[in-house]
């Protein structure tokens, strides 16, 4: 589900790893979850896969996703692309893939129809 994101909210906040599992986490920022680490089990060696699934992405930012050697390499990379994110979104009110568990919220109003 699409919701909209008043991006002044998360103003102060940080991208925060939370564990859901063995090898399992969580990005969240506030009440929003941002994307997601995950360790994946290779032949040829274990790598930390982290992807960005709430915010909209532009293509400029694109890609939303990287794997990296280590668990901090990949919360590093996961949380340098949210902040990337963040300053391009500039306060402006963004679409975010709404997940299980969260609140979506209505698109801001216009001016005009707030008086009604």
């Amino acid at each position: 589900m699409l919701a909209y994101v008043d991006t002044r909210t998360l103003d102060g906040h940080v991208l925060q790893f939370h564990a859901t599992g063995p090898g399992a986490f969580a990005a969240r920022v506030r009440d929003l979850v941002a994307g997601s680490i995950s360790l994946r089990l290779y032949p040829h060696g274990d790598r930390w896969c982290w992807s960005l699934t709430g915010p909209f992405l532009p293509p400029a930012l694109q890609p939303a996703a990287g794997e990296a050697d280590t668990l901090a390499k990949a919360q590093a990379e996961c949380r340098a692309k949210f902040e990337a994110w963040l300053s391009w979104a500039q306060g402006a009110p963004v679409m975010w893939n709404a997940g299980a568990g969260e609140r979506p919220q209505r698109p801001p109003l216009s001016p005009r129809a707030a008086q009604r």
